[in-house]
């Protein structure tokens, strides 16, 4: 008998069920911390307002998944409650380290959630205000991967930061205007299809394509040469958060310019070197380096026509893999523009749709082995890039309704990797003229010592190079 719920929407995509399965172990969720400066305290209701308001503009939010005969589906929820709480007497930390492992009931939803805190410790990591408001909150936003990505969830905050605006100032607020539309992946799989044809009917770039893939796949995280976690430790997620100054800021990003590259493309040279760095300290010496890197990519890129109102999970990686000399710090900038050009040409070439289909006929091949009884050694068709990236660039144009009684002052992103086999995740992106990183990473491949030597590694190599 089929489930009470609301209306039946679509299959769900393999990304968003692949947040589904991760979710079910706890990870690859999603925590965004809202610092606001306010003329006066913050209130419940008025918080509670703008999310029940927000809920009704963005169709995400008002998803849940489901099993219909056997698929899992996305569906409208029965209910609109939300799941929004007041912390009192809690921290940071803890409610950062809370959302990390959240669980949401997939199939009644809500699948975000909303925390409120007061009077806590400012954060050490945290940007010196400039505002004079004297009042401070923090607001946490929580999601299942599977219904947002960052460009989804960066609008939800700038439309939540507008309605509680109006909230505050008593502006009539219509639930009738939604902010996006919750799109399938439709137009990425027609480009997946058309990728896959022409592999498909080219039988030696198919093999030269599969091969290559393999290979790569065979190379070992080079973090794990220096770190190796203790026996029966539990794996968790945790991060390092540096806000860099407005005017290193506005240096490194002015010089990025003069170079002609992307602030990217410079901050992930810098991640390169910043883990050779680690690795030399540890005695792993060589004359080079080969670095995987993978870089979350808005696949939305590649769609024709207008995307800015496409809501939903459109994200794959591009992966790099870059030969790294040893000395490639004492001539940054020439290093630093091979690795632009190089992720630039991937990037263009649209190497994240190609990956994803070589994935799929490798699955496809073990299981028609497996099936035709062929013996084989197992194959590892999964990449173990030694870090992610996931970069918003400049967000302050997302948050583009402030007002004279409530200002976001800092915004950091981040998501959590354990029980993954991922290693760590540099998320980074600015925000009202500050460089704001945060390093996710499992306990497993890295100690907390370790994390934060790398990300001053990274930081101190920044000021040599500007």
């Amino acid at each position: 008998m089929e489930k009470v719920g609301g209306s039946w929407l679509r299959l769900v995509t393999p990304m968003e069920e692949m947040f589904e399965s991760a979710h079910q172990k706890g990870t690859l969720l999603i925590c965004y911390h809202l610092i606001f400066n306010s003329a006066a305290r913050l209130r419940e209701d008025h918080v509670q307002t703008a999310l029940r308001n927000l809920y009704w503009k963005v169709p995400n939010l008002r998803v849940c998944f489901d099993d219909r005969d056997g698929e899992m589906w996305l569906r409208y929820r029965s209910s609109n409650d939300l799941d929004f709480e007041v912390v009192n007497g809690g921290d940071v930390q803890s409610t950062v380290e809370r959302l990390r492992t959240y669980r949401y009931n997939s199939t009644t939803g809500p699948l975000w959630c909303a925390k409120l805190l007061h009077d806590v410790e400012h954060p050490k990591e945290s940007l010196e205000s400039t505002s004079n408001l004297p009042f401070i909150s923090h607001v946490f936003l929580g999601f299942h991967h599977g219904i947002v990505d960052g460009i989804t969830t960066m609008k939800v905050c700038g439309c939540f930061v507008q309605l509680l605006n109006d909230v505050i100032s008593g502006q009539l607020i219509s639930d009738k205007v939604q902010i996006g539309e919750l799109v399938s992946g439709e137009e990425t799989e027609k480009l997946l299809q058309a990728k896959k044809k022409r592999i498909e009917t080219d039988h030696e770039l198919r093999e030269t394509l599969i091969r290559e893939m393999r290979s790569k796949c065979c190379k070992p995280r080079l973090l794990d040469s220096i770190y190796q976690a203790p026996e029966g430790m539990e794996d968790k997620s945790s991060q390092v958060i540096h806000n860099l100054d407005a005017a290193t800021t506005e240096a490194f990003i002015n010089r990025c310019r003069a170079e002609r590259l992307t602030v990217h493309s410079a901050f992930t040279a810098l991640a390169n070197l910043a883990l050779i760095d680690l690795l030399m300290k540890k005695n792993v010496i060589q004359s080079s380096y080969t670095i995987c890197s993978a870089h979350t990519t808005n696949l939305r890129r590649y769609w024709p026509g207008d995307t800015s109102l496409a809501l939903g999970c459109h994200i794959s990686p591009t992966f790099l893999y870059i030969k790294t000399p040893r000395d490639a710090g004492n001539r940054f900038w020439h290093y630093a523009r091979t690795l632009h050009q190089n992720l630039k040409s991937s990037l263009e070439s649209g190497k994240a749709l190609e990956d994803i289909v070589l994935r799929q006929l490798t699955t496809l091949s073990k299981t028609e082995k497996t099936e035709d009884h062929v013996e084989s050694k197992e194959e590892n068709t999964e990449v173990r890039p030694d870090f992610f990236t996931s970069n918003m660039g400049d967000v302050t144009p997302f948050i583009s309704r402030e007002s004279k009684e409530i200002q976001v002052t800092q915004i950091t992103r981040s998501i959590s990797l354990h029980n993954t086999g991922l290693s760590c995740s540099h998320v980074f992106h600015t925000f009202k003229g500050h460089l704001t990183h945060c390093l996710d990473f499992s306990t497993k491949s890295l100690s907390e010592d370790l994390a934060r030597d790398y990300c001053a590694q990274i930081f101190r190599r920044l000021k040599e190079v500007i």
